[in-house]
């Protein structure tokens, strides 16, 4: 079993999984493994849009619950009186 072998049969699942990570990167590799004949183009973007998109609302869902545990040099304070 060889790393084209693999990257064909898990490719768009492992762009899914990294793309909700690292978008751009991930992004990258999936086109140069279309480039290449390992994995089709259409379904690579496909795959790294639907991936950010879980990304994107997995970390809308678990921000709410961390909303007051930011560091101290984020945290609001109030605004000065003029």
């Amino acid at each position: 079993m060889d790393i084209n072998h693999l990257i064909s049969q898990y490719g768009y699942a492992a762009l899914i999984v990294g793309s909700m990570a690292e978008g751009e990167t991930i992004t990258l590799l999936g086109g140069v493994a279309a480039h290449q004949g390992l994995l089709k183009f259409p379904l690579v973007v496909i795959a790294v849009a639907l991936g950010g998109m879980i990304g994107d609302q997995l970390l809308y869902l678990v921000g709410p619950p961390l909303r007051g545990t930011h560091p101290a040099p984020f945290r609001q304070s109030e605004s000065a009186d003029p």
